[in-house]
């Protein structure tokens, strides 16, 4: 049985895609070498559309650095993957940043030349990407040593600069109270607040249970 099939490769500049079509021969069941299931393929996490020739020297993935303001990771990446015409399953990253921060991470993407994602630049907003090298590995979930950040304080109304002076150096010396809120535990029915306290205490035991013990109304 003849049929046509198409896929997505390079185009004639760094940051165009073309569609593909040509005749291909496919057995009863009417399914070719290019419909096979995820499962099959031979590298199954990621998109690898237009990348059949990649050079045997160079690392199967790009590593750079990703700058971008109000926007979070998840987003930042969805839209770049837009633009290149593939799937956002062929980034990684250690963790995700926050939407409201001017942040920068590690991200890692399968089979992509760095001057493609270099020529992005020109086009993305409030984005940018550099710093490229290839390496062998991509970035997993839970692969940093930790988050480093600089806060500013807008607005601040004090009688005087010696007040804030004061103030920050007291914070520096100090530290602050560590919030615990919906972002770590949830809605559920004990209070977050108390979960946070047992923690503080070195409770360790009683906060799991608190979180986890059954309550009214769950579905056993």
């Amino acid at each position: 049985m003849r049929f046509l099939v198409t896929d997505t490769v390079d185009g004639p500049d760094n940051s165009s895609k073309c569609i593909r079509v040509r005749l291909n021969v496919g057995g009863n069941s009417g399914r070719g070498k290019n419909s096979r299931k995820r499962k099959d393929r031979g590298e199954k996490p990621y998109d690898s559309r237009g990348s059949d020739h990649w050079p045997q020297d160079l690392g199967k993935f790009l590593r750079f650095h990703l700058y971008k303001e109000n926007k979070d990771t998840q987003d930042a990446l969805g839209l770049i993957a837009k633009m290149l015409g593939i799937q956002p399953r062929s980034f990684g990253f250690a963790g995700t940043k926050d939407k409201r921060s001017v942040s920068t991470q590690r991200v890692t993407v399968f089979k992509q030349r760095a001057n493609k994602l270099a020529a992005l630049n020109e086009k993305l907003i409030g984005i940018k990407v550099g710093d490229f090298c290839y390496a062998n590995e991509g970035l997993l979930l839970g692969q940093l040593y930790g988050n480093r950040f600089t806060i500013t304080l807008r607005g601040v109304i004090a009688e005087s600069d010696d007040i804030i002076k004061a103030s920050a150096a007291a914070l520096g010396k100090n530290g602050f109270v560590n919030y615990f809120g919906l972002q770590r535990f949830g809605s559920g029915l004990v209070p977050t607040h108390l979960v946070g306290a047992t923690l503080l205490r070195g409770e360790w035991k009683a906060a799991v249970n608190m979180i986890l013990d059954p309550r009214e109304g769950d579905i056993l």
